[in-house]
């Protein structure tokens, strides 16, 4: 009987998810299933033979006699205060398979709706010199209210850059860089960011985006997780807390920045984007 793993949560759990889809069908000798929020990021891996929503559940009786459902919630035990396991490496543990922080990556291979709207933003972004900064995020982009406020809560305070740092480190960003164009993505209820266009298309297209940046700088945030997808190193600025750091939700191809309540050094920050450019540019 397939398998059906259930995972919950954002985005960037989803997407982090994506590094062991490869290795759990290997294990089973045939294809596997999932249930999330983001059906997107799995449904067209040769490694999954359905992508359900997550909203589907309750409603699909062909879903819900899909296979063995297996539910491990890596929040609901010890997990959620280890200041130094990789959130996929907990996964591995609990479905005995193998995952190394050092080399494994997320995978997201597109296909239908997904793919058109890949294309749709590469033929938009052809020929430009952009680059893209995530400096908030906690909001689901799938049926958010664009009229709502943007809710502060303590995930999104603690992980957040605050706009008036933000608009400072753009501004040093676009000195060194007149010529690049810059993409905020965020949704339109998030802070605008100074010289930072938002862009109107669904969340599936920072995939591209992150393949195409000449430089990304983000917070522990979807786009970190599509940049690692993308192959692509990013700036990532992290607080400095034991519960959310580099260890338990980054990746090895990042350049990761940890400073006490988001107060970062400007000239650090730049630096490593400067390292990165000139990497990805030689």
């Amino acid at each position: 009987m397939r398998k059906t793993y259930i995972i919950k949560g954002g985005l960037g759990k989803s997407i982090a998810f994506s590094a062991l889809v490869q290795k759990l069908a290997e294990k089973e000798g045939e294809k596997i299933n999932v249930i999330s929020a983001y059906p997107d990021i799995f449904a067209w891996s040769p490694y999954i033979d359905r992508s359900w929503s997550a909203a589907q559940f309750d409603q699909n009786p062909e879903l819900q006699a899909a296979g063995k459902l297996i539910a491990a919630e890596p929040y609901d035990c010890e997990y959620k205060y280890d200041p130094d396991q990789h959130i996929c490496a907990w996964w591995a543990n609990e479905f005995d398979v193998n995952f190394d922080p050092n080399a494994d990556l997320p995978r997201i291979a597109l296909g239908g709706k997904a793919l058109e709207i890949s294309e749709t933003i590469r033929a938009r972004i052809a020929g430009r010199s952009f680059g893209v900064v995530q400096f908030s995020g906690g909001q689901s982009p799938e049926g958010y209210n664009p009229d709502a406020h943007y809710p502060l809560t303590p995930m999104t305070l603690s992980r957040n850059y605050p706009p008036q740092i933000a608009n400072v480190l753009m501004r040093r960003l676009r000195a060194a860089y007149p010529r690049t164009e810059w993409i905020n993505f965020a949704l339109s209820n998030e802070p605008d960011i100074l010289a930072a266009s938002k862009i109107n298309a669904p969340y599936i297209a920072a995939l591209e985006l992150a393949k195409n940046a000449a430089i990304i700088v983000c917070i522990d945030g979807a786009l970190a997780h599509f940049a690692a997808a993308a192959g692509r190193s990013a700036v990532v600025l992290w607080n400095s807390f034991a519960w959310a750091n580099p260890n338990k939700y980054g990746w090895h191809i990042h350049k990761n920045l940890v400073a006490p309540n988001m107060e970062h050094d400007y000239a650090d920050a730049i630096d490593a984007v400067k390292t990165l450019y000139t990497e990805a540019n030689q």
